[in-house]
């Protein structure tokens, strides 16, 4: 049975491939996530019932991966990475800006300095 199920994956590998360059749009990351899910499923063979559907089986366990793989990399971002997106203020923003600049303009020149 074991040696069944794994001609079964073997011969399944290139679908999941296919599946993970889809999901990842990058060879290297599609590679990685074609190993890490070949990996899980071996290890999650016994969890398989013989005579179902094995291509949903592996599809469903491919997904998963990859939506833990996005949530760890997001975790871990840095904000130096992360792109500038302008806001605009609220009002109460600029109007207490422009009140700290008309406070700042009345201040004597050498305490504006500092």
């Amino acid at each position: 049975m074991a040696h069944e199920f794994n001609d079964q994956l073997i011969s399944f590998l290139p679908k999941m491939r296919v599946w993970a360059l889809a999901l990842t749009r990058n060879r290297a990351a599609a590679d990685d996530l074609a190993q890490d899910v070949a990996a899980k499923v071996l290890i999650a063979q016994n969890c398989f019932i013989p005579g179902t559907n094995f291509s949903a089986w592996v599809h469903r366990i491919m997904i998963n991966q990859f939506i833990s793989n996005m949530r760890s990399k997001r975790e871990f971002t840095d904000a130096d990475t992360m792109p500038e997106v302008p806001v605009s203020a609220s009002h109460e923003d600029r109007t207490a800006l422009r009140e700290l600049g008309w406070a700042l303009e009345r201040l004597p020149h050498d305490q504006r300095e500092a």
